[in-house]
């Protein structure tokens, strides 16, 4: 699975201990993934499967400016040496975590 990583790939686990692994998820795409891992237990004949699943969605961030237009740059105009002008946008993230 190209989106998963698991740490350690081999390793065997002492009878009534656990182990820590790290499982890693980096989407390549936006979209809803579904994949396994399969742990060969030794002594058993079939492999377990671990089922894995992870919703990836874009990070979408853009700017309003004062009068509701959507826009990706800010315009001063000419502004003379020693004066200031200032422009109010909202910051706006359409993605669905903070």
């Amino acid at each position: 699975m190209q989106d998963v990583t698991v740490d350690e790939q081999y390793f065997t686990i002492a009878p009534k201990k656990s182990k820590e692994i790290t499982i890693t998820y980096i989407p390549q795409a936006a979209g809803i993934f579904r994949g396994t891992i399969e742990v060969d237990c030794s002594g058993q004949s079939v492999l377990k499967t671990i089922d894995i699943s992870a919703t990836s969605v874009e990070y979408f961030i853009f700017m309003i400016d004062e009068n509701g237009i959507q826009t990706n740059m800010v315009d001063f105009g000419n502004v003379y040496f020693g004066q200031y002008t200032d422009k109010e946008y909202f910051l706006v993230n359409n993605s669905p975590v903070p």
